[in-house]
C-alpha cells in the first residue's frame, strides 16, 4: 500500500480521508526548526528516487518513525549532517523539488548528500533563490505548479512546464502567508488538496494546472486552502520472487 506522509498537525478529518487510499504516516515535530514549520514534510525529508533523505539529528531522535517508513516502502534512508536551526537558510537543506530530470533548490543551502544523488541519476541540478523549493511547487510528473515566480522563470527558461499561481489567500498558521507546495500534492491522477481552491482568486489557475495535468481535484476540506506541508507519497519498492 502506498505511504502518505504529512504534518502531526494535519485536521484528523484529512487524515482520516487519506487513510481511505493509503497508509498514513504522520510526521511528528522536529524543534529545530520554527514552531509552524515542525511537522512539515517539505522541511523533515526529501524523496529522490529508491531514497529518502533526513537531518540525523532528527532521525535518531525518533528511529521507531524511520524505522516504520523504511519497513513500509522498502525505501533507503540517507541521514544528513547540514547545519540544521529555525533560521533561513539552515532549515532549507531538504528543502528540495525533485522533477525527473532536475533537481530545484538553493544549491548552497541543499544538502550535499542530496545534490550528489541527483548528479549520480543524471539529473540537473536548477539553482534558484528560493530555498523552500519544494514548499513552494506542486509536483505532476514533469509538470510544475508554483507561486515562486523566481522558480517560474528558472523553469520556462529552461524549458519545464510551468504555471504560476500568487500565494494570495493561502493561509500558513503562524505567518502571514503559506504556499502552494504546502497546500497539498499530486499523486496516481489525483490533486489533493488541503482546502477548497475556490477559496483562493487564483482557484481557476490550479484547477487549469489539474485538466492540463489530467488530475482530478480532490479537497480534503471546504475551508480556505492551508499550507500543512503538503505531501509525500512513497510507492513501496517491488521486490522480484526468489
Amino acid at each position: 500500500m502506498t505511504v502518505v506522509l504529512c504534518s502531526e498537525k494535519l485536521p484528523a478529518a484529512m487524515q482520516k480521508k487519506l487513510a481511505e487510499y493509503y497508509h498514513v504516516i504522520p510526521l511528528v515535530p522536529d524543534e529545530t526548526l520554527d514552531s509552524p514549520l515542525q511537522c512539515h514534510p517539505d522541511m523533515l525529508c526529501a524523496h529522490l528516487d529508491d531514497t529518502l533523505f533526513f537531518p540525523r539529528g532528527y532521525a535518531e531522535a525518533h528511529p521507531k518513525l524511520i524505522e516504520e517508513i523504511v519497513g513500509r516502502t522498502g525505501l533507503k534512508a540517507v541521514l544528513t549532517d547540514c547545519a540544521r536551526s529555525s533560521r533561513y537558510p539552515e532549515d532549507v537543506a531538504l528543502n528540495a523539488a525533485v522533477l525527473p530530470d532536475a533537481l530545484l533548490c538553493r544549491r548552497s543551502s541543499a544538502a550535499p548528500e542530496l545534490l550528489r544523488m541527483a548528479e549520480m541519476s543524471g539529473r540537473r541540478i536548477l539553482h534558484v533563490r528560493q530555498g523552500y523549493a519544494a514548499c513552494s511547487c506542486i509536483l505532476s510528473g514533469t509538470s510544475v505548479l508554483t507561486s515562486d515566480k523566481g522558480i517560474y522563470a528558472a523553469l520556462t527558461q529552461s524549458g519545464s512546464d510551468c504555471t504560476y499561481v500568487p500565494n494570495d489567500g493561502i493561509r500558513l498558521p503562524g505567518y502571514d502567508i503559506g504556499l502552494i507546495g504546502g497546500c497539498g500534492g499530486a499523486d496516481s491522477g489525483i490533486l489533493w488538496l488541503f482546502g477548497s481552491p475556490d477559496t483562493l482568486p487564483c482557484g481557476t489557475v490550479i484547477r487549469r494546472f489539474a485538466d492540463h495535468c489530467a488530475l482530478t481535484v480532490y479537497p480534503l476540506g471546504e475551508d480556505v486552502l492551508t499550507d500543512y506541508g503538503g505531501l509525500k507519497f512513497l510507492h513501496p519498492l517491488r521486490r522480484s520472487k526468489l
